[in-house]
């Protein structure tokens, strides 16, 4: 069986000696009082910076918005508490204690209030005027710091779009220089005339050339026909009138009118001998191949010239395509930048809108509420249970040494 812990012995010591017990308890409650007492009363000054949405922004561009409704209002306590600002502020106040930027944060204290549009920045010093003066020094240089982030009041961003807009002067100039002296050389209506020419040649070459195949077809038809004939057989007017046509048109490339004959006479048109006849056609025939290898020559030749035209003309469009597209670009970006620094020069002198000092803080009369008391009676609790772990170690230690 396991040996029962008899817990008598304990309780009547404690009883015994409730007196030493209570007199460390209160020994440590007067020591913590003294300690307490001794330490500087504590002042607390708050400052309320407040940003302010009701402005109306000038639009004289569509790509400008409004900066204020993107803002992370809940950042700003935070931001608040940056190296930043407090390497401003340990700047601008002489505190009796040199302090690091890190010991003057531990004494700070941002945080937003029930509308984020309002910041509550609080300070504690040993001294009422001192922490008044650190609390708004802190505040201004908070409210500056954030009006030149994020509304460019200090005339940091009024400068650079001053200098952007000249570049984009000097950019715009010198495009349209290029685009002036590339006028004065440029030859695509020289070239587009050109090339709708050629194009044309290149249209009644192609229509000669089918004419003139029709016509040797229609010639080595006739031919063969004649030669259907018997030897003596005198021709036909009907086939003489084809070949006179045939004459006609191969040696008349543009239309023509109707040719009417009188053929009341019956007179002969060419020649009513076979042999002779096929002779002329023969002529006739080799006169249509001399000229379709004239024409396919033609054909050939003016084909690449068309294309080297095309190329021509579509570099020397896409060139002055390009030099006006950077016309374009350089007149929408210098109007743009004119209007931005139009609202710059507005916003940079608004003091309407942006991070305000809404209330500063006041010099603080009363100490924030004193602890002492708080401290006694911890201390002394901690006292009385000091005792009490003591005496019971003490007499349990006594106990296992007789039983040895």
């Amino acid at each position: 069986m396991e040996e029962e812990i008899d817990l008598r012995p304990y309780i009547e010591a404690l009883i015994k000696n409730w007196k030493w017990i209570v007199g460390v308890g209160v020994v440590t409650a007067v020591i913590a009082f003294i300690i307490a007492s001794l330490r500087p009363p504590t002042y607390a000054a708050t400052a309320l910076v407040t940003i302010i949405d009701t402005r109306e922004i000038v639009k004289l561009d569509d790509g400008i918005s409004d900066v204020i409704g993107n803002q992370p209002l809940a950042a700003f306590p935070e931001l608040a508490l940056s190296d930043e600002v407090l390497r401003i502020v340990l700047e601008e106040v002489s505190l009796e204690n040199d302090l690091t930027i890190r010991e003057l944060r531990a004494n700070l204290e941002a945080e937003s209030g029930a509308d984020k549009t309002v910041i509550r920045l609080t300070s504690t010093t040993n001294k009422a005027e001192e922490s008044a003066h650190l609390t708004n020094a802190w505040a201004e240089a908070f409210v500056n710091w954030a009006n030149r982030l994020y509304q460019g009041k200090g005339g940091e961003r009024l400068v650079f779009f001053e200098e952007q807009l000249k570049s984009a002067e000097t950019s715009l100039t010198a495009a349209e220089d290029a685009l002036e002296a590339y006028q004065g050389i440029n030859r695509t209506a020289i070239i587009s005339n050109a090339l709708n020419n050629s194009r044309q040649n290149h249209a009644v070459y192609l229509k000669q050339q089918e004419r003139t195949q029709q016509l040797h077809d229609n010639a080595q038809a006739l031919r063969q026909q004649i030669l259907n004939i018997s030897t003596g057989d005198p021709i036909s007017y009907a086939d003489q009138l084809t070949y006179l046509q045939l004459q006609l048109q191969t040696f008349n490339d543009e239309d023509t009118s109707p040719v009417i004959l009188d053929l009341s006479a019956q007179e002969t048109l060419t020649t009513s001998n076979r042999d002779e006849q096929i002779e002329i056609l023969d002529g006739l025939i080799e006169t249509l191949a001399g000229k379709k290898i004239q024409l396919d020559k033609k054909v050939t030749e003016i084909e690449p010239h068309i294309l080297t035209l095309q190329s021509e003309i579509q570099e020397s469009s896409t060139r002055l395509a390009r030099l006006e597209h950077n016309v374009a670009v350089a007149q929408e970006t210098y109007n743009s930048l004119v209007f931005q620094v139009e609202e710059e020069q507005i916003v940079s002198q608004d003091t309407t809108g942006g991070f305000q000092l809404a209330s500063k803080a006041a010099v603080s009369e009363k100490a924030l509420s004193d602890s002492r008391l708080g401290i006694t009676m911890l201390a002394g609790l901690v006292g009385l249970f000091i005792a009490v772990f003591v005496f019971v170690f003490v007499l349990w230690w006594n106990t296992l040494f007789k039983k040895s």
